[in-house]
């Protein structure tokens, strides 16, 4: 009896040392010249057509009464360099006319410093300016690409069509 459960014991032994080499070839990756999943290149995140994701980003509405100071003064930017960058981007876009409840974003280093290096402002859902605050950049304008779906929902409008839409789950 005491032989039969060794043979067992034995048995199930071998053929789990079996099965864990099986296991291990084939769920091993092959050097076959192809690129595994995790091995290829992630291509960078990019907002504004800059480069972010090596920065940290601040994205906020302009509040009322909002002056550009009082949204770049708290990332450390001076009075003297707010005072160029509106000078400066009169022909591109005059600082006076930032709307309360457009975006705005503010790129900083990741470092401790946290130092600022771009303000955009969203002038429209489509336009904005970009504004660099790290040397004597040009400040310019740019336009985002915009992306068209087309979608078709049939159903029946038995109060209202916004009603309808939100019952479909297209609201």
């Amino acid at each position: 009896m005491m032989r039969r459960i060794r043979e067992i014991i034995y048995f199930v032994i071998v053929s789990v040392f079996f099965l864990f080499l099986i296991w291990f070839y084939y769920e091993k990756p092959r050097d076959i010249g192809i690129l595994q999943e995790e091995e290829l290149p992630v291509p960078p995140r990019m907002e504004y057509g800059i480069r972010v994701d090596t920065l940290m980003v601040f994205r906020d509405k302009i509040g009322r009464n909002q002056f550009l100071s009082d949204i770049l003064l708290p990332f450390g930017v001076d009075y003297s360099r707010i005072d160029v960058l509106a000078k400066n981007s009169r022909e591109v876009f005059d600082v006076r006319k930032l709307r309360a409840g457009n975006w705005y974003t503010v790129f900083t280093t990741r470092d401790s410093t946290a130092r600022p290096l771009y303000f955009i402002y969203d002038i429209s859902p489509v336009e904005f300016v970009v504004f660099p605050l790290k040397d004597t950049l040009p400040i310019y304008r740019g336009k985002k690409t915009i992306e068209t779906k087309i979608a078709y929902v049939s159903g029946e409008i038995s109060s209202s069509l916004w009603n309808a839409m939100v019952e479909k789950g297209y609201d």
